[in-house]
This record gives structure tokens, C-alpha cells and sequence, in this order.
């Protein structure tokens, strides 16, 4: 009967000597043992105990309100509870009703056998331990279900933060080539091309303007400067400054 739970037994009975011999029967077990003589004095405990009892025991002949009543009410106040109805050969028929309406696990005819009682009281044992450790396994499930989701729900914003960044670095890039097609797009000039506007532009009567063909050269220069500049910036570069006038 040894587990890792504080088990607690009430025992429902009017008769003196036959809660004297389960005192005596459960004295060196680790269990809490509490008596009650009636029905409704029981009930009372059970609401308020702190914790629901492991076995209830009840005998069927009390004062006032009948075992299998009792039994039927501490049902449902403590449903998980094992319960025992004790009664003798002439109230057989009354044991058979009450285990068809499933108000007992269990019954016993008076008087019974000691370590037959002892035996059944650690089958109960048992058997209760193992429904709490069921609603225990069970809390716990759906305790790691509800944080499963609450992850699940987080990974899915994520997702759909880091799908965004994508996008956005999609929309930057293609707003990068399509500042590259721009700029590539018109058809250049050949250099003999290049070369007859230059010319054109530097030839006086009498040669060539030098201040023309500075100007020509520093413009040109510069044009290109812009130009690389403007694409560094875009792809995070930098281009060294241009200090003083060119020559």
C-alpha cells in the first residue's frame, strides 16, 4: 500500500467493535483513518476535508440515512474516491442495486475476514493512486498542448515577419536592377563617335580651346563620378572624395 500520495480512509460505521477492529487493522499502515456514524455527519467531512478521501467505507445499517444513499451522495461530492459497502446476507439484494447503479466499487459481507479487508483496501489503494496519477498525466498533457500552441503561434509570426523582410529586400533589389537597366538601357556611342563630339566641341578657328577642353575633361570626369557614386551608395559602398579642382 506504500505511495508517493498521503492516502486518507473514512469509515462510515455506528457498530463500536467493528470500528475498533479497523482501527486496530490500518494502526500500522500509512494511512489517515477518520470515523463517522452517520450518513450525514460523513458527508459533512467529506465536503470539508482538504483533500478528497482515498477510500470511503460505509456500513449499509446506519441511523438515519442508509448506506447505499450515502454512498450515492459522496459520489458526487468525491467522484474519484473508492467506495466499500459493508453489509450482511440479508441485505444481499440491497448490495446487488447498489453495485448495478455503480455507487460501489466494492462490498463486504459481514463479518468479513481481516486480511481480506486488508487485501481489498490495497487494491483500492492502488487503484486510486493510479487515477490521480492519470489526472496528473493528463494536466500535464494539456498543459504542454496549450504551450505547444502558444510556440506553434509564435513560429508562425515569425514566419511571416521574416517573409516580409524578404519581400521587402526582394522590392529593393529589383528597384536596384531596374535603376541598373535605366542607366544601361540607351544604346552608347562608339568611341570614333565620342572622340568627333569632343572635337567638335574643343575646335576653334585656329586650333583647339584649351579652357574648353578642360572643361570637357573635368565635366566628364565628374559625370562619371556621380554615376559610380550613386550605384556605391546603393550597394553600401562608399567612393573616396574628389579634392580640388581636377587638372
Amino acid at each position: 500500500m506504500e505511495s508517493e500520495f498521503q492516502h486518507s480512509i473514512l469509515v462510515v460505521e455506528g457498530d463500536g467493535q467493528i470500528k475498533k477492529n479497523i482501527a486496530s487493522l490500518l494502526k500500522d499502515k500509512p494511512i489517515t483513518a477518520a470515523f463517522c456514524d452517520t450518513g450525514e455527519a460523513a458527508l459533512e467531512k467529506i465536503k470539508s476535508a482538504a483533500r478528497h478521501f482515498s477510500v470511503i467505507i460505509s456500513a449499509q445499517s446506519l441511523a438515519g440515512m442508509p448506506g447505499t444513499c450515502f454512498l450515492e451522495n459522496a459520489q458526487k461530492t468525491a467522484p474519484d474516491s473508492i467506495r466499500f459497502l459493508m453489509a450482511g446476507y440479508s441485505e444481499m439484494e440491497t448490495l446487488i442495486n447498489a453495485i448495478n447503479q455503480s455507487a460501489i466499487h466494492r462490498f463486504f459481507v459481514k463479518p468479513f475476514e481481516n486480511q481480506d479487508f486488508l487485501k481489498a483496501i490495497g487494491a483500492a489503494l492502488r487503484l486510486y493512486t493510479a487515477i490521480l496519477e492519470h489526472e496528473r498525466l493528463f494536466k500535464l498533457a494539456k498543459k504542454q498542448n496549450t504551450r505547444l500552441f502558444d510556440l506553434n503561434c509564435e513560429l508562425m509570426e515569425a514566419t511571416k515577419t521574416y517573409n516580409m523582410s524578404i519581400q521587402s529586400l526582394d522590392s529593393e533589389i529589383k528597384g536596384i536592377n531596374d535603376d541598373i537597366e535605366a542607366l544601361t538601357a540607351g544604346k552608347p556611342d562608339t568611341g570614333d563617335s565620342i572622340l568627333k563630339k569632343m572635337t567638335d566641341y574643343i575646335r576653334v578657328s585656329d586650333g583647339v580651346d584649351p579652357e574648353k577642353a578642360k572643361a570637357l575633361f573635368s565635366s566628364t570626369i565628374l559625370t562619371l563620378f556621380d554615376r559610380f557614386d550613386e550605384l556605391a551608395h546603393r550597394n553600401g559602398f562608399e567612393m573616396p572624395q574628389i579634392k580640388g579642382d581636377t587638372e
